[in-house]
């Protein structure tokens, strides 16, 4: 997961130069069988935040967890082009009117995002994606459903 991640976000990189890099954290309160809810609120973030933005690739990744909580949760990473998206400002008012329409519960991070113009920032943007891998909370779901998936940005 951690090298499909790390991949994802350098072919980023390599498209956009400058990459704006969101973390979400969303919740619901029922638990599910499988990930279909991700995938309906990843494609309609995509829609509006493209309606938004002009943009029409967007960069992510998802993990899927669940440990004391009756419910998974899900962390969201997202990547997008630094030149058109400079901060998360409105990517994370879309991203919590969408899952919380979806009937989420869309939780806040101190700070969400890095804003990558340096090699530096890229160490850093790497180290909160990097949280993502951790093993604690995941396996709790079906045999057949991921515990995570990512974009397909292509070179």
């Amino acid at each position: 997961m951690l090298k499909k991640s790390f991949e994802q976000f350098d072919l980023g990189l390599d498209k956009w130069k400058r990459q704006t890099f969101v973390m979400l954290e969303l919740h619901q309160s029922e638990p599910t069988e499988d990930n279909k809810r991700m995938t309906l609120f990843r494609k309609r973030l995509a829609t509006r935040i493209a309606a938004h933005y002009g943009i029409n690739e967007i960069a992510y990744c998802w993990v899927r967890e669940q440990e004391n909580a009756k419910a998974q949760h899900y962390h969201v990473a997202l990547w997008l082009d630094g030149d058109l998206v400079k901060t998360s400002h409105y990517v994370c008012k879309i991203a919590k009117q969408v899952w919380e329409d979806m009937g989420g519960f869309y939780s806040k991070n101190r700070r969400s995002y890095i804003y990558v113009d340096s090699p530096e920032k890229r160490l850093e943007a790497l180290y909160w994606l990097s949280y993502l891998a951790k093993g604690r909370g995941k396996g709790y779901k079906n045999t057949q459903t991921k515990d995570y998936n990512t974009s397909r940005l292509k070179p």
